[in-house]
This record gives C-alpha cells, structure tokens and sequence, in this order.
C-alpha cells in the first residue's frame, strides 16, 4: 500500500503529531509512505526525515500558486499512492482542488480547527466535501460539527478518536527526580504543567491568573508551560509583569513531553476552544489528575471531581479554587491519578491499527 499524507504544517502540535504517529506505524508494517508539507518542514517533519521519510514541501506562505498547485498534481501523479490523506483546513481543500484534475481516493481529517475558519471557507468546504471518499474525525465533538454544521453525510463521517502510545508516557520516577532538578524544584512542592501551543485560544493568562491568586495562599508551587507559538512574548511580559518569574517555567516546543509530566503532579488546561487534546491523554497516561474546560471531548475523558475538575473557560476564580485544593491535598492528587490512569486504560485505543483497517477496507 502506498500512502501520501499531506499536512498544512508539520510544526509541533496535535494533528501533526498524530500525522507522523500515523505514518510511523504504517510504515513499520510495510506500507510505502511520503508527506508533504504546504508550508516549510517544522520540527515534525525533520524528526520524520532523520528516521528516512521522504518529505516534501510547497513551501506555501498564504495563497497557493499555481506553480504549488501543479506541484502537488505531479507528486501525485508520479507517486501513485493508493491513498491520499489530507490533514487540516488547507491541506485539505488543496487535494480537493487537484482531485477536480485527476483521479485518487482521497480521505481526510479536517480536525476540530475548521471551525475557527471564517465562514466564507467554511462554504468552500461544504461545496468541496463530496470529492473526500471518507472523512475521520478525531472526536465527537469534530464528527458532530461536521456532520450538523458542515452538511457532511453521516455515512462518509468515521469516528476514531483521538489516542496515544500509553507506555511511552508511562510514570518514571527516575526522569521525575532529573528534571524537578533541572527545574530547582524540591519534591514537596506541587508542580502544575500545561502542555499547549502558546495561542489565543488557549487562553493562557487566565491559567496565570488564577496560579498568581494561588500562591498567595500555597506558595510553594510552580507552573511549568510546555510549547511555544505566536503568544509567547506577550505571556513572557505577563509573567515579568506580575512578579511570576522564577514560579512560572517556560520549556518552549518539545519532541517529548514524558519527562515534564513525569515530573509534574497536576496537568491544568484552560483552553477556551478544544478538541481532544492529545496533551491531556498524555498526561491520564502518566498518572495525572487534570484541571481542565468544559469544551469539546474533554467531558468524556475526565470525571469532574473523580479524576479531576472541570470549569468554566475564563473562570480564573474556580480554577485558582480547584488548584489550591490539589497543591495542598496530595492524597487527593494521588487518587485521582489513578483515577486518570484507570481511564487511560479503558478508553485509549490503538487508533493506528483502525486507520490501518480502513485504509485496507478503501483500497479493497
């Protein structure tokens, strides 16, 4: 089976993480796969060519040209793959575009970012769908915008959520000690870790509101932040301004993020717009209770109060609440780690072995 994936970026983040998961484990079990990237090869793309992908680039900056557009058409052409599998809004919409020009079974994953689209490519979308011969959506809450706002038939929409490696990020107490050393933390004090791009929507300085009220009352804790993106000069004045330096730890983009949440004791997540984060099954897979929003599929991953709490997004005053209950209660944390942990293990399933399956049930 030959397989092209094509991804509107390959910086670090969800669905490009879950991409090379993807074509890892296709490839590992004998399929011939290629990627390509419209914008510049990011930190995902280099980790897939240093393990001997070949990827390829448009190098688009907004609009595609023509050139681009061509260039696309010929990688096809010459590749032949028996499937194309096209990756978030632009990625997407360009394979339909060159699927007008010649003849390949196309199947994508639009993620939950189509909905942050404006409304006149969301219309784009609606007239283009049909040419997908099926779309998979990452969560329920994808499948039923796509389904309800986007007019996609039922029958072409395929749920398969989201999902990890669970020993990877397995608990190691050894990594927990070298890097709560690294960050010059003593192992009584309670690290929270936010593992996010450093964007608008994931609404960080509510986040930073809501640890300032907490050290006022449970001062021997730190908040370690775990991604990078256009935000982050404004969190760094943020933090300069409100006297957070030294309690708030900036690690910028990581490849792997195992070693931060094994030396972490509580995941926090105050996004105000969210799919199924993959960032949050990484951290039920260490054993983390999570404070996290009431948005998207995080509802059905979390139990409010069981393995963690779940709040309003922009209610920096619950959360403040809910973290200093977990800084000063570690009982409680470990409870409901476990609790995460036993979720973890319920509701993670292999999804790469279920995209293999419908690969196979596609190309017949």
């Amino acid at each position: 089976m030959k397989i092209l994936y094509v991804i509107t970026t390959t910086c670090v983040g969800g669905a490009e993480q879950a991409m090379a998961q993807l074509a890892q484990y296709m490839k590992e079990h004998q399929a011939e796969v290629r990627v390509l990237s419209l914008h510049t090869p990011g930190a995902v793309a280099n980790q897939l060519i240093k393990k001997g992908f070949q990827v390829d680039t448009l190098d688009m900056q907004s609009i595609p040209t023509p050139g681009q557009v061509w260039k696309l058409r010929q990688i096809i052409k010459t590749f032949q793959p028996d499937i194309v599998h096209a990756m978030l809004y632009s990625a997407i919409e360009l394979c339909r575009l060159v699927r007008y020009t010649c003849k390949f079974t196309l199947v994508t994953t639009p993620h939950f970012d189509m909905s942050r689209q404006p409304y006149l490519l969301q219309a784009v979308d609606r007239t283009l769908k049909s040419l997908d011969k099926i779309s998979f959506a990452e969560s329920l809450s994808t499948a039923q915008y796509l389904i309800g706002h986007q007019k996609y038939l039922k029958s072409k929409v395929y749920l398969l959520p989201n999902s990890i490696d669970r020993k990877r990020f397995a608990r190691n107490f050894e990594k927990r000690q070298t890097v709560r050393t690294k960050w010059g933390v003593s192992l009584r004090e309670t690290v929270f870790i936010c593992v996010a791009r450093l964007s608008p929507e994931k609404n960080h300085i509510t986040l930073f509101k809501a640890f300032k009220q907490m050290l006022s009352k449970h001062p021997q804790a730190r908040l370690v932040l775990v991604g990078d993106g256009p935000e982050r000069e404004n969190i760094e004045v943020f933090i300069a301004s409100n006297d957070l330096t030294g309690k708030v730890i900036l690690e910028g983009q990581q490849q792997d993020v195992s070693a931060f949440l094994s030396g972490a004791d509580v995941f926090v997540l105050s996004s105000n717009v969210e799919s199924l984060p993959l960032s949050l099954l990484e951290s039920m897979a260490a054993g983390l209770p999570a404070l996290v929003t009431n948005v998207g599929d995080i509802p059905r991953f979390v139990e409010h109060g069981q393995s963690g709490f779940i709040c309003k997004p922009g209610d920096n005053t619950l959360l403040c609440c809910v973290m200093t209950e977990l800084a000063v209660n570690e009982p409680l944390r470990k409870k409901m780690g476990e609790r995460a942990l036993q979720i973890a293990e319920q509701k993670l399933i292999d999804n790469n072995k279920a995209y293999q399956k419908a690969y196979e049930k596609l190309v017949g």
